[in-house]
């Protein structure tokens, strides 16, 4: 009996939830952009900064998709101890193969300033 999960699904989980998280950072993009009209220099880093990150978050979530697509489904990894390390128990949903979860869907716990 083959145990774990496929690699390419577990890749595939994460590339979702990078382009989750991309399309999140482009809506504070948007709406961040129009308090930097001002041209207070801090802002304008803080927006370039923001940039930065939706450009890293696509980059990632092509790059998971990318290497998911080239897996075979018989490449299996044990997943568990991954999901242990994450802290956001509806975020761990959204990465557990077979989850009925998707994007916001799973409800869940949010930790605004950090674990304490």
């Amino acid at each position: 009996m083959t145990r774990g999960a496929a690699l390419p699904d577990l890749l595939s989980a994460v590339a979702a939830e990078l382009t989750r998280l991309h399309e999140r950072a482009l809506d504070l993009q948007s709406a961040t952009g129009a308090l930097a009209e001002g041209g207070a220099a801090r802002a304008v880093e803080a927006l370039q900064d923001l940039d930065r990150l939706t450009q890293d978050l696509s980059g990632l979530s092509a790059y998971a998709a990318a290497l998911s697509a080239q897996g075979e489904a018989a490449w299996r990894v044990d997943e568990a101890a991954a999901l242990e390390a994450v802290t956001l128990a509806s975020l761990a949903r959204r990465l557990s193969p077979g989850s009925a979860c998707a994007g916001d869907d799973c409800g869940g716990d949010v930790e605004l300033f950090g674990p304490t």
